[in-house]
Order: C-alpha cells, then structure tokens, then sequence
C-alpha cells in the first residue's frame, strides 16, 4: 500500500499552526479534535504539532490566548478610535465592531463565542467580555460627566453588560448561525442597543445605584482548583493579554 507524504519541506511557522488549529477547535470544539485532523489541516505532521507546542491542551491553550489577545486588541482600538464622538456614534461604532471582527475573523470568532466553548475557553470568553462591558461602562459614565449629572455606580456596569452580551450574541448568531450580512446585522445591532439607552428609566438606575452591594466572596464563589492553579477541566488557565498590561 503506498503512502501520501505531507509536504514538509517549509518549516510551519506557530502562526501558520494556530490558524489550522483554531479553525478546527473552533468547528468542532475541544474533545472532538484530534492532533492528527490538525495536522492534516496544516499540512504538517503530529510530532511538528508536539514539537511546537507540546500537548493537545497547550496548543488549544494557545489558540484561546492568540484569539483573545487579537479581538480584545480590535475592539479597543475601535473603542478609542471613537473616544471623542457623541454617544450615539460611539455605540454605533463599538457594537459593529462584534460584527466586522466576526465577519474579518471568523475561525477566531468562533472560538471564542461559539457552541463549543467550555472549560478554559468559557473562562477566557467571560474575562473578555468583562474587561469590555468596563470600558463600556466608562462610556457611559463619561457621558453622564460631560453632561454634569450624578455618575451612575452598579447601574452603569449592570447596562454595560447587557450591552456587550447582547452584542456578542447577536454577531454570533447572524454569522454562524443565520448567515446574515454582517454589515446589515452590525447595524440593526446597534440601532437596538441605542434605542435601549434612550428610553431606560433613569429611577430604577437611581434604585440600583443606592441599593448596597453584596457581599462578592459569597455571591460569586470561584471554581474550585488544585495547588497547581489548574481549573477542573484540568488545564491551565490565563487571562487574555490586554495592550498595555504588560
């Protein structure tokens, strides 16, 4: 029986490694991905994928670590591209911007806000999404500012939130779902999103404000780890590398 050899004549770089790796965790998720599948998507070979990153957990480790680090570097850059727009430019702007890097990185995209993610990649995702929904809420207290009215507390992070989710939601649900132009999608996305900030009841954000705040070491218990840092699913788990934390 005769064999087909990969060509393996050019070195892979990681780069080129990461891209046939993420798009196959992102499409089928974790546990169904084998070392072999991406090599074949790399035109490489298993022992080039263990002599690069060493196991199956450290290359998905580094898929998640690349992805976070390039959408969250895209989104705050929008974000401050727009910084001295009004506020509804600025929303305009920093709730497409799900929508383009979707649609410009979808592999990526996918990843992250996919059906498959759990374990490391939910942790991640959520660390993504909570340093955003702060400079969303950092919009809408400066807004509060320029305009000389009291600044909103848990109100302002609580909205914030349900900005970003909505946002993240509705991308991932027009591009891998539905299939949506994401230009069409970008924009209904943030007319709904503007529309709620103009018509929210400014006295049950008075309420939230002036209500006390739980106690957070018993509201949100963190997920339990063994001494070596590893969460349950057993893999190492870091932040995404946010420009400018280094």
């Amino acid at each position: 029986m005769s064999c087909v050899k990969r060509r393996t004549t050019n070195r892979p770089t990681d780069d080129k490694l990461l891209d046939a790796a993420c798009e196959v965790f992102g499409r089928v998720g974790f546990h169904a991905t084998s070392m072999e599948t991406i090599a074949d998507k790399a035109n490489s070979t298993k022992p080039t994928l263990y002599a690069h990153f060493g196991s199956k957990d450290a290359l998905y480790g580094a898929c998640l670590e690349r992805e976070a680090e390039t959408f969250t570097r895209s989104v705050l850059a929008r974000y401050d591209s727009v910084a001295d727009l009004s506020v509804a430019e600025q929303v305009n702007a920093d709730v497409k911007v799900f929508f383009d890097y979707g649609a410009a990185h979808p592999n990526g995209f996918r990843l992250l806000f996919g059906p498959h993610v759990s374990g490391p990649a939910e942790e991640i995702r959520n660390s993504v999404i909570g340093l955003l929904a702060t400079r969303t809420a950092d919009v809408f207290r400066a807004a509060h500012a320029r305009r000389r009215r009291a600044l909103p507390g848990r109100s302002a992070d609580m909205l914030a939130a349900m900005v970003v989710s909505a946002a993240i939601s509705g991308a991932r649900h027009a591009l891998l779902v539905e299939g949506i132009d994401p230009r069409l999608a970008g924009e209904l996305a943030a007319s709904f999103a503007y529309a709620g900030m103009r018509h929210f009841d400014r006295d049950i954000m008075t309420s939230i404000d002036a209500d006390p705040a739980p106690d957070r070491s018993t509201a949100n218990p963190q997920p339990s780890r063994s001494r070596h840092g590893r969460s349950r699913a057993g893999q190492q788990v870091r932040p995404p590398i946010v420009p400018g934390s280094a």
